[in-house]
């Protein structure tokens, strides 16, 4: 994947031309994305392993707080499939807006930002 990602680089020549065709397009895709994910996110009922996922991850985020009783019993739950950095997120969405539409679309764009960074590493070595 990496020699992929070099050979874009190498495709678009220098730096200069690069920043001038990424910008553009990064804030196109984030406008056009932005209605799809906010439909998707409305149309999405809510549901209880959001929930747990979300009350989880917050506590981390707030407290600091690691300590797991069983379903629901402490503030992180044992069966969380995913970490939390993928929900960190969410976490801002709600601390930002106390709604969970809003927080599945402040977690998109928190997983698009980590596949730039991502991505960035990649090129870079």
């Amino acid at each position: 994947m990496a020699n992929d990602l070099r050979g874009i680089k190498e495709a678009l020549g220098p730096s200069g031309i690069r920043k001038i065709f990424l910008a553009p397009f990064l804030i196109f895709q984030l406008f056009i994305s932005y209605n799809y994910v906010k439909n998707k996110a409305i149309d999405l009922k809510p549901f209880i392993d959001e929930y747990v996922s979300l009350s989880s991850n917050y506590h981390l985020v707030k407290e600091l707080n690691f300590s797991a009783g069983g379903f629901l019993g402490g503030t992180f739950s044992v069966y969380l499939t995913s970490g939390p950095i993928s929900a960190i997120g969410s976490v801002f969405g709600w601390i930002a807006t106390n709604d969970i539409f809003y927080s599945r679309i402040f977690n998109y764009y928190w997983i698009c930002f980590l596949l730039i960074i991502c991505s960035y590493t990649l090129i870079k070595k």
